[in-house]
């Protein structure tokens, strides 16, 4: 699980079972092989995260709204 507040990350891993937690969804793409992500993040970080995680080979499945603007959009669909 990753949250930028490692608590929230700590308490849902321990729920559900899961060894590794981060407060960095950076850190976790460079240190797990990752076949699909949930962007539940603030709208506003949607995009960023999203990209990272398909420039990282994941599946991505983005909260709504997508994007906080067209520009955006079109860069997560690129």
């Amino acid at each position: 699980f990753c949250d930028l507040n490692i608590e929230v990350a700590q308490k849902l891993a321990d729920q559900y079972g899961v060894k590794l937690v981060y407060d960095s969804h950076e850190a976790m793409l460079k240190e797990v092989e990752i076949d699909a992500v949930s962007v539940c993040t603030q709208n506003v970080d949607h995009a960023q995260v999203s990209i990272d995680a398909a420039n990282a080979g994941c599946h991505v499945l983005c909260e709504k709204p997508m994007a906080t603007s067209i520009e955006e959009a079109q860069q997560m669909i690129d």
